[in-house]
């Protein structure tokens, strides 16, 4: 019984670890200074619909892209390609 649990334990470890490196390797990070400025510029411009700015901000695009029907309220445009795509960059807005 005691070396099933070590193989079975081994195994969900295994799993664990593979899990972890896959979401680690997807982080895409905005850095400080580009969040700071975005909430800067929402701040100065009371741009109400970026809420919760923070550097997984161009992972949820959402964040920063207001539309209506009519209308295009906000678009910033985020390249992720930098440092092997763990490093994004606003490029446009």
């Amino acid at each position: 019984m005691k070396l099933v649990f070590s193989k079975s334990f081994s195994v969900v470890l295994l799993l664990v670890f593979i899990t972890l490196e896959e979401f680690s390797y997807n982080a895409q990070i905005l850095p400080e200074d580009e969040v700071e400025a975005l909430k800067q510029i929402s701040t100065k411009l009371q741009i109400p619909y970026w809420k919760n700015i923070d550097q997984t901000s161009c992972n949820r695009s959402e964040d920063l892209n207001a539309t209506t029907s009519t209308y295009t309220l906000s678009k910033v445009v985020c390249d992720c390609s930098y440092n092997s795509s763990t490093i994004c960059h606003i490029t446009n807005m």
